[in-house]
């Protein structure tokens, strides 16, 4: 999928927020997050993405269909296994709204792509221990 260099800077200006067992991390495109690195090696998590449902192809939704779309996918995740902490999406501008997502522990590289692709969604967050957070195109 092409994306234009406007649609890149707001997901690079953006801070995914991810709730931890006792610790809220609040981590960036391009930066490491030591603290999340500590948590990964404790719980045995090579790698990780932060994934949504969320305003498919950066269309908004309104919220019953946002949360319904939402929903499906934490079934999803629970279905497939998957480990998931709460997280959320938040623009630097504040001119976009908030968007629920997921950290979704052990999750490889390509499934991540694939399920947040079949979300229709534009891009994930992705790292793992030692890798600084990587936005991913779909």
């Amino acid at each position: 999928m092409s994306h234009s260099p406007a649609l890149e800077a707001a997901y690079r200006a953006t801070t995914y927020r991810v709730e931890l067992p006792g610790q809220t991390l609040a981590l960036r495109v391009g930066q490491a997050e030591p603290r999340l690195d500590a948590w990964l090696r404790q719980e045995g998590g090579a790698c990780w993405a932060i994934i949504t449902a969320w305003n498919p192809e950066s269309r908004p939704l309104g919220l019953t269909e946002n949360s319904r779309r939402q929903e499906k996918l934490r079934q999803m995740l629970l279905d497939w296994g998957y480990r998931f902490f709460p997280a959320e999406n938040r623009s630097d501008s504040g001119v976009w709204p908030p968007e629920p997502s997921f950290f979704v522990l052990g999750i490889p590289r390509e499934k991540a792509l694939e399920l947040a692709g079949g979300w229709a969604q534009n891009a994930i967050l992705w790292g793992g221990i030692a890798k600084i957070p990587q936005l991913l195109w779909i």
